[in-house]
């Protein structure tokens, strides 16, 4: 295994791990994009006034 630093989230396609709490929030929104579409995951973002 290797340890990243400098990321909040890691997403290999088989599993996702994020850094903490905001970092979550992060690996949500590139879920929702990976789903559907970065426009989706720009709107919810929007929505919850999430800026990162």
């Amino acid at each position: 295994m290797k340890v990243l630093s400098d990321v909040r989230f890691v997403d290999n396609d088989r599993a996702m791990t994020t850094a903490g709490i905001s970092a979550g929030i992060d690996g949500a929104l590139h879920l929702v994009a990976k789903i559907h579409d970065k426009a989706e995951a720009k709107r919810i973002a929007a929505f919850i006034k999430y800026d990162k």
